[in-house]
């Protein structure tokens, strides 16, 4: 028997419910929440474009066209980071990770912070597949805010990228480089690297932090077909906020 409107597929046990509650309340305007559920739920159930339209009947009750909801997934992303940062609480203990992602005929770079104390992706920035972690970083620190410490690898290593999270109040712990071959560290380097050492407990807890980048990298590998880079950037903004509502 085929579905019709009159279905309804939202149930208490389905995490649906949870991401449609979540947009009746938080959407930007009472007359676009129904599009910015469908937003969140085209990421979380990794559907294209023409299945969202099909399904919205027995989702939100309506039908809108596929060019309605693609300028609304557009527009609405702005309103997705926002709310990840709203739902930020204390910084605390923090990994910045990158990874890359392959689309149809394009790759992508994946930047994100995860939260080790609330066990969530804080903020994520999709930039070119050449920018730097570097650049990809000074990107998150705009959108992150409070008093925590920033976890990373050796390839977020330096003085200006120190001085730029302490900016935002936050302390980053990342692994020292190795030195030039048969060269010596400068004065600052060799102060980081006293800090990692009196670190090295929290640096460990780097791993905890690796699964949790992990999920989202998961959920957006060889799973994103845009060819536009805004599109992919919407993408896992409304990704982070789906795995928020329904873990």
């Amino acid at each position: 028997m085929p579905l019709t409107p009159s279905h309804n597929i939202i149930d208490n046990s389905n995490p649906i419910k949870a991401i449609v509650q979540y947009a009746r309340e938080y959407a930007p305007k009472y007359q676009e929440w129904k599009l910015a559920a469908l937003c969140i739920l085209k990421a979380y159930l990794n559907v294209s474009f023409d299945k969202l339209v099909a399904l919205a009947p027995y989702i939100v009750g309506i039908k809108p066209s596929k060019a309605t909801i693609y300028r609304t997934w557009l527009r609405l992303a702005k309103w997705a980071e926002q709310d990840l940062v709203e739902l930020q609480g204390s910084m605390d203990l923090a990994v910045v990770d990158s990874t890359g992602i392959r689309s149809w005929r394009r790759r992508f770079k994946l930047h994100m912070v995860y939260s080790l104390e609330e066990k969530r992706v804080l903020t994520v920035e999709v930039t070119e597949p050449n920018l730097s972690d570097a650049k990809g970083l000074r990107m998150l620190l705009k959108r992150l805010r409070g008093l925590g410490i920033l976890v990373a690898d050796a390839a977020y290593f330096g003085i200006n990228l120190f001085k730029a999270s302490a900016r935002r109040d936050l302390l980053l712990l990342a692994r020292p480089r190795k030195p030039p071959r048969g060269g010596r560290r400068s004065c600052w380097a060799r102060k980081l690297e006293i800090l990692y050492k009196a670190g090295r407990a929290l640096y460990r807890r780097r791993k905890e932090g690796e699964r949790g980048c992990f999920l989202l990298k998961y959920s957006a590998r060889w799973r994103v077909f845009y060819t536009r880079i805004e599109s992919c950037h919407a993408h896992m903004p409304y990704l982070a906020l789906a795995m928020v509502m329904v873990r």
